[in-house]
């Protein structure tokens, strides 16, 4: 039995395996969050019905339906790559769940306003990522609210920006692997302004 395509046949998606097709320097493959991930970070309390969460680079949108489907949080996946983009519209459909949208476009031309969590499982270079870490830190000075972020599987360099990124307090990391496995975790952060 495998847990992944079991879950994803009950729900009435596909969103497993890897997809290498569209990956660039810019652009990292495509690869599912495992399920037990989510899990992980629904049981410790992190996302709630209240929450409006954005998968940056949601792929085949896994993250936004089974995270809204488990917890009731609205939830937008934001996808680059036409293909996934329309497999995440194909999937939404057939899952019947209602709180999920997903947006084609670039994540770091994405105009932030009220979410209050985002995912991220490596979806591209450093580059990106900086463009939309400052977007989501504007968003809190236009509209100031509680904002977390989840980094999957974090890299290093993903990581070295976070710490030194003023704006930003280590919540905790998620545990979610093996031993044999360091990266399997999810990291924890929020935004928080500190007053001088």
């Amino acid at each position: 039995m495998n847990k992944e395509l079991d879950i994803d046949s009950a729900l009435g998606i596909r969103t497993s395996g890897r997809v290498d097709s569209h990956a660039d320097v810019h652009h990292h493959p495509y690869e599912a969050t495992p399920y037990e991930v989510l899990d992980r970070i629904i049981d410790g309390g992190y996302i709630d019905g209240n929450d409006i969460l954005a998968d940056m680079g949601c792929g085949k949108g896994r993250v936004s339906i089974y995270l809204s489907l488990r917890t009731g949080c609205k939830s937008i996946g934001i996808e680059y790559n036409k293909e996934l983009y329309e497999t995440a519209i194909d999937n939404l459909h057939y899952s019947g769940v209602k709180n999920v949208s997903f947006v084609y476009l670039d994540a770091a031309k994405y105009k932030i306003t009220d979410e209050t969590s985002f995912f991220f499982f490596n979806p591209f270079a450093d580059n990106i990522f900086r463009s939309v870490l400052n977007n989501i830190i504007m968003s809190y000075y236009e509209n100031p609210r509680e904002m977390k972020l989840f980094f999957y599987y974090p890299d290093d360099s993903y990581l070295a920006i976070l710490r030194n990124t003023d704006e930003l307090s280590f919540v905790a990391d998620i545990d979610c692997g093996t031993d044999t496995d360091r990266r399997e975790y999810v990291a924890v952060y929020k935004i928080e302004i500190l007053k001088d």
